[in-house]
């Protein structure tokens, strides 16, 4: 996608491959607009600038992902869940979205490099592997997180290059308690500290 405004709801992009940029989706230069979707088990790996695994978003446009599952992506190198890129100033925005699974060597769920804001809210971040759950990279930009389960806490958050951290008081860090995980099934059980908390 490039170049124009996009809406993604209630799709399944699934098991993707991509050499190098954007597993399953690659946007440049684009307002895009994901709601009620599940964007997993996509990859990137061609040995080097591997970037992306579920999502890769670059240059100027909004990035708003609502009520979304970004779940067993991997990218070789930075992004396993989504990988934004030379942005300018935007605010990319993220509510409701559960990010399981995805791996990567940087920024298991997001790694966002130069000149966006990124705002989260009432999202899970659990079981990604990579160095840390987030790496944001921005001079003078901030990374906002409120009433959101991260696992490890915002110690695994990295905040490099002059960017700086709005972290609400309503972060957890405990077992969301998905009903099974393994089958891609991310219903939370009635008692999961997630509900009733946002």
């Amino acid at each position: 996608m490039k170049d124009g405004g996009y809406n993604l709801d209630s799709l399944n992009i699934l098991n993707n491959l991509a050499n190098v940029y954007g597993g399953g989706i690659a946007c440049y230069s684009s307002n895009l607009i994901i709601n009620d979707c599940k964007i997993s088990y996509n990859q990137c790996s061609s040995g080097e600038n591997n970037r992306g695994g579920g999502i890769y978003f670059s240059s100027d446009g909004e990035l708003t992902v609502l009520n979304t599952e970004i779940a067993n992506n991997i990218a070789e190198e930075t992004g396993g869940g989504i990988r934004l890129n030379n942005g300018q100033g935007q605010h990319q925005n993220f509510t409701n979205v559960t990010f399981y699974g995805n791996n990567s060597n940087e920024g298991s769920a997001i790694y966002s490099n130069e000149g966006y804001h990124i705002d989260i809210l009432n999202s899970i971040f659990w079981t990604n592997i990579g160095n840390e759950t987030i790496y944001f990279q921005a001079n003078g930009r901030t990374l906002s997180i409120d009433y959101s389960d991260l696992e490890g806490g915002v110690e695994l958050i990295n905040l490099t290059g002059g960017a700086s951290g709005n972290f609400g008081e309503n972060i957890i860090n405990t077992d969301p308690l998905f009903c099974n995980p393994d089958s891609s099934d991310f219903t939370l059980y009635n008692n999961s500290p997630c509900l009733g908390t946002g």
